[in-house]
């Protein structure tokens, strides 16, 4: 993938003049412009929708951990909502606490 990126970064016109090859399947317009041949256009929305159906997937991925997130989140707010008070207090203290140190580690 990084090839087909970095032949697109490359002028056509320079490409051109090194290899007969590419030259027949690169047409230089008089104005500048380029038309790109049949299969370089295919190459282009193969990797385009390549690209789409891995970011589609990153999204799904990114929903899923996510919704364990939310569902971990929520059951650790209910088992905390369900303890006394004083227990309550003690445990929100004590995780406090925690973040605490670890921000202090983190910084140093």
């Amino acid at each position: 993938m990084a090839v087909a990126v970095c032949v697109w970064l490359v002028d056509a016109g320079a490409l051109a003049a090194e290899s007969p090859a590419i030259a027949s399947a690169i047409r230089i317009d008089g104005l500048g412009g380029q038309e790109v041949s049949v299969p370089r256009n295919i190459l282009r929305i193969a990797l385009l929708v390549a690209t789409a159906g891995l970011l589609a997937l990153a999204a799904l991925k990114l929903r899923e951990k996510k919704e364990t997130v939310d569902l971990n989140t929520k059951q650790i707010e209910n088992t905390i909502a369900a303890l006394d008070p004083v227990t309550r207090a003690a445990v929100i203290a004590r995780l406090t606490a925690d973040a605490e140190h670890q921000v202090k580690e983190r910084a140093m």
